[in-house]
């Protein structure tokens, strides 16, 4: 008895004339197909005693390594559009893309956009921001967006640039989750380098590390084993330890200018959905009919261009229009 196979890749078919006609001699399976086969398998470990004659016979150990090593290229795969991917909030099974726009807060145009296979918004906010500040040749900008694009770095490199963002911090901890006081319940305090814990106790600097290309420092307090609000704030049976990036200043700004503007927030609904909705209903463009990452890029970028003009005919009309062209 022999390992299950699959058909032969110089097998017939009626197109093309033959299965391996339809992997391109530049594909990255060829190479793993040729690395595969030049495997010692026995040496390195892989059993390739000969099937049982009774039962279900296996698959061959090299197909089952060929297809592993190409599941690591590749996290998704879609079948209708080879680019597109699998979001993080749409319906399970569905693939798109991830549109950015950024519109003006006074008539609504849709400043800058683009179309990405990312799942999540969280490193879209500074590349969207800056294009932005580009496109209408201002120093200075004021940004406002979702909690989805809360990002430590994305946020630093905002501000850097002269963008003054109102973006909402979502709260991860895990302390948080399980009822306990999370790190939103300690306030720093600059002048000492110190944090303040809700029972009042100061929690000072210990030690600082390097994580990756991040460093971060550490703060807590011998208070911890004897405090009443012990349950409410660790498990831990030592002390409850705060984490401090080296830019966290950056994040406690933004959270301020938030809290002293509790309304703004409310403003990225507002102007973010309206283009959206109002181009699905002037054009009835409820998903892409192009594939491929390029050519949705175009398909938006056409489709905000019609919206942009039919706005601006609205609010200076077409004698304004070209009057602004010449």
């Amino acid at each position: 008895m022999s390992y299950i196979e699959g058909e032969s890749r110089e097998q017939r078919v009626l197109f093309p004339e033959v299965l391996d006609d339809y992997i391109s001699e530049a594909n990255l399976v060829r190479f793993i197909d040729a690395f595969v086969d030049g495997l010692a398998m026995e040496e390195l470990g892989f059993d390739r005693t000969a099937p049982k004659e009774t039962g279900r016979p296996p698959y061959d150990p090299r197909d089952l390594l060929r297809l592993y090593i190409y599941g690591y290229g590749q996290s998704q795969v879609s079948l209708t559009d080879p680019e597109s991917r699998a979001m993080a909030l749409t319906p399970r099974g569905e693939v798109s893309y991830n549109v950015q726009t950024a519109v003006d807060r006074k008539h609504h145009l849709i400043v800058e956009q683009d179309v990405t296979n990312e799942g999540l918004d969280n490193h879209q906010l500074f590349t969207m921001a800056q294009k932005t500040k580009q496109m209408l040749g201002q120093d200075e900008l004021q940004v406002v967006a979702d909690m989805g694009y809360y990002n430590h770095e994305e946020l630093k490199r905002c501000e850097e640039a002269g963008i003054t963002t109102y973006v909402s911090k979502p709260l991860v901890s895990k302390n948080t989750a399980r009822g306990l006081f999370g790190k939103e319940k300690f306030v720093y305090e600059a002048d000492r380098d110190c944090y303040r814990c809700p029972a009042k106790e100061r929690l000072d600097f210990r030690f600082e590390t390097q994580e990756g290309d991040k460093k971060f420092r550490y703060y807590w307090t011998q208070a911890c084993p004897g405090c009443a609000l012990k349950a409410q704030c660790t498990t831990d049976p030592r002390f409850h330890r705060i984490k401090r990036w080296e830019h966290e200043a950056v994040l406690e700004r933004i959270e301020q200018r938030v809290k002293a503007n509790p309304l703004i927030l409310k403003l990225s609904q507002q102007l973010v959905e309206h283009p959206f909705g109002t181009i699905k209903f002037w054009n009835d463009h409820r998903h892409f009919l192009m594939r491929g990452l390029e050519k949705v890029k175009a398909e938006f970028s056409l489709s905000t261009l019609a919206y942009d003009i039919k706005r601006a005919l609205n609010i200076v009309g077409v004698r304004g229009l070209i009057a602004a062209l010449n």
